[in-house]
């Protein structure tokens, strides 16, 4: 089911079931069974970054599991997407637009 999720400054994202499923857990298999995490990443993330490779793009890192791994999601915010999520070891360098306090 398509769900809309509010981040930490208002914004509402839509995750499609269209994009999780036709992009995300075909091309991230290994988070097909982490949607609530992929939605809590967009809901209470530890921080924001404006994307290096498109302004109009967010990214939003999870706090890291035991294994030491984030969930990643890329949000496009002009139009309200989630555009793709992953799991990850480091953040990549960027713009922070917010920390979580």
């Amino acid at each position: 089911m398509d769900s809309i999720i509010r981040d930490p400054l208002k914004r509402e994202l839509l995750l499609s079931d269209a994009t999780w499923f036709g992009h995300i857990v075909k091309g991230h298999p290994d988070i097909a069974q982490q949607r609530l995490l992929v939605e809590h990443a967009v809901r209470r993330p530890i921080e924001i970054q404006v994307s290096i490779y498109d302004n109009d793009c967010r990214v939003y890192y999870s706090e890291p599991n035991k294994a030491g791994r984030m969930i990643v999601v890329v949000a496009d915010i002009t139009i309200g997407v989630v555009k793709t999520a992953y799991a990850a070891i480091k953040k990549k360098k960027g713009n922070i637009e917010w920390k979580a306090p």
